[in-house]
């Protein structure tokens, strides 16, 4: 995550976001309510950028588990899951 997120409760949604990969639940996470996570977003484009590196980290993760539930042969798992 970037220092410059010099905010502790922004830098705990970051963290969060990582963690999670859905932003809402990042905000309930770090105990901040959605709409100024929002908000911190489009006034502050430090914080935007560290959450879009850690979009990043999560759009791995995700790939990664895609990836392996598709060798593994889990297709019909991962179709379900999608629909959800």
């Amino acid at each position: 995550m970037p220092e410059i997120v010099r905010s502790q409760k922004k830098a705990m949604v970051v963290e969060a976001y990582r963690r999670s990969g859905v932003l809402v639940q990042a905000a309930e996470d770090a105990g901040v309510p959605d709409p100024t996570v929002y908000y911190w977003r489009q006034k502050d484009p430090l914080f935007d950028a560290a959450l879009r590196e850690s979009a990043g980290a999560v759009l791995e993760r995700y790939e990664a588990a895609i990836y392996h539930r598709a060798v593994e042969g889990a297709v019909d798992e991962l179709v379900r899951s999608l629909r959800d």
